[in-house]
């Protein structure tokens, strides 16, 4: 039963998103439309008539749509947001240059790709720790030289900032399951079954940035070839939970099979 026209128009969804998803499920297996790791979700977005976009809002109406595959044991993106400083820097730009080390094709450039938690520290190209601390409703990168001296505390999200991402693209979010099968150096995706899920709180992702179930990555890379050559190429900085840890964040209504 609906409580609320809120609730009733979620549930409209479902039963929307639902029609689509089976009638991609009852068609089989699907040829990828991008090889690599990102072929699973670009061929579901492809398959619903989604164009690929960075934009903060979901996928869906209200759903956000991520793709998971069978005995997959990895992290799933939840969304980007680059770091801000209080100055009229870039962030991403003085981050690299400051403390990334030699790409391995292009050694004299850098790059800075790394996880960082807020439970242990990460090492930095062999000469810094990278830590995730909260202090005064902002999440800051922590560096530290190597004798654990605190050496920064300049890149930073508000911690309302990460909320209102949270409400406007995450509160609501559609996991589809799929299996891989590669022929001929062809990746093909089967989608079988799907989860719908409610954000739990806000309160509860920084509850688990802080038991270390939620990360951020740095994919600050560069462009190898093109006529890019060199510049600094940012994947984005994303905010990522291991997708074992999906319900501690979230409220599943239901599974669809």
């Amino acid at each position: 039963m609906y409580t609320t026209n809120k609730d009733k128009e979620i549930e409209n969804e479902i039963i929307e998103l639902n029609k689509k998803l089976f009638k991609i499920k009852r068609k089989g297996w699907h040829e990828s439309v991008r090889k690599g790791p990102t072929g699973i979700g670009k061929t579901l977005e492809t398959l619903l008539n989604k164009e690929e976009d960075r934009k903060s809002l979901p996928d869906y109406k209200h759903f956000e749509i991520k793709t998971k595959k069978y005995g997959s044991k990895s992290y799933t993106t939840l969304f980007n947001l680059t770091p801000n400083n209080d100055s009229d820097k870039n962030e991403i730009k003085r981050l690299v240059e400051k403390y990334g080390y030699p790409d391995k094709v292009l050694k004299n450039k850098k790059v800075l790709q790394n996880e960082i938690y807020f439970t242990n520290k990460t090492l930095i190209g062999n000469r810094y720790y990278f830590k995730l601390t909260i202090k005064k409703e902002k999440l800051y990168i922590s560096v530290y030289y190597k004798n654990n001296i605190l050496k920064e505390e300049i890149a930073y999200w508000n911690i309302y900032e990460l909320y209102e991402r949270l409400q406007k693209k995450l509160t609501y979010l559609v996991v589809v399951n799929a299996i891989k099968y590669t022929k001929d150096n062809v990746d093909f995706y089967k989608y079988y079954n799907y989860d719908f899920y409610r954000l739990k709180s806000e309160h509860t992702f920084i509850d688990l940035i802080k038991d270390g179930k939620i990360r951020v990555k740095l994919k600050i890379g560069i462009y190898r070839d093109g006529p890019k050559k060199g510049q600094i190429h940012d994947h984005g900085t994303s905010f990522e939970i291991d997708e074992i840890n999906i319900e501690k964040l979230y409220i599943k209504y239901v599974r669809i099979n």
